[in-house]
């Protein structure tokens, strides 16, 4: 099999630290995993490079992305992703965009009022609302920093207007039923397809924090998908 490097990035409302767990079980697979920060948390935000200068140049790159995190993975400019894993994550998420299923316009109003007038009660919510339990509440942040609420912000409006084209590789989509964020038929309008290079896999109990609450269930759906992918040789 090729040697794989596991790019992560988070969801809205989250840092780094949301995927921590799942990325010390993803380094059972590689020793290649390297999570990436928005920045909603802090004043100064480091230049980070999304793939670290050390990697080997021949690892085939995954890009790996919980909600939002995976369009911002996909929509990174030059990147060549061999292939890419979505956990609860989405293509467009307003139906006004597309015309297909999504969230409405009021409720992404009301979230976007929210942060505006009480933004750690809002992302408090968010998390609650995620289905995340409070031993796994208590660790996150929920008070944005000054500049971390202008880029929470900036990053509800590109999700207003997001509408993904995906790229034509080998994509695996992790979903969950009681998913309160993304809806089933959200996800389904995203990654149902005909395509062989496309698999959707469901988990009948999870909510939305799927990465954060499911680690051994990701990590497993993840390691097939690497192995099926790159020794059968449908990567790109």
């Amino acid at each position: 099999m090729n040697a794989v490097g596991l790019v992560l990035h988070h969801g809205w409302g989250f840092d780094a630290t949301a995927l921590e767990s799942l990325a010390t079980k993803l380094r059972e697979i590689t020793p290649y995993v390297h999570s990436l920060d928005a920045g909603f948390f802090v004043d100064t935000l480091q230049q980070q490079p999304i793939v670290p200068l050390c990697w080997p140049p021949s690892l085939s790159l995954i890009a790996v992305g919980h909600s939002f995190g995976f369009a911002t993975l996909l929509q990174k400019r030059g990147i060549s992703w061999s292939a890419a894993v979505s956990i609860a994550g989405f293509t467009h998420m307003l139906s006004t965009v597309s015309g297909m299923p999504g969230v409405t316009t009021e409720e992404f109003a009301a979230l976007a009022a929210g942060l505006r007038e009480e933004p750690t009660i809002c992302l408090g919510d968010f998390h609650r609302r995620c289905g995340l339990p409070p031993r796994l509440r208590h660790r996150l942040p929920t008070a944005p920093s000054l500049h971390g609420l202008f880029r929470l912000a900036e990053a509800l409006h590109d999700l207003a207007h997001l509408a993904l084209r995906m790229p034509d590789i080998p994509i695996l989509a992790l979903a969950a039923r009681r998913d309160r964020i993304v809806p089933p038929t959200l996800t389904e309008a995203c990654f149902s397809s005909s395509s062989e290079r496309r698999r959707l896999l469901w988990h009948p109990t999870a909510p939305h924090a799927l990465g954060l609450i499911e680690v051994d269930w990701c990590r497993t759906a993840i390691a097939t998908f690497i192995e099926s992918t790159f020794c059968d040789g449908d990567a790109a």
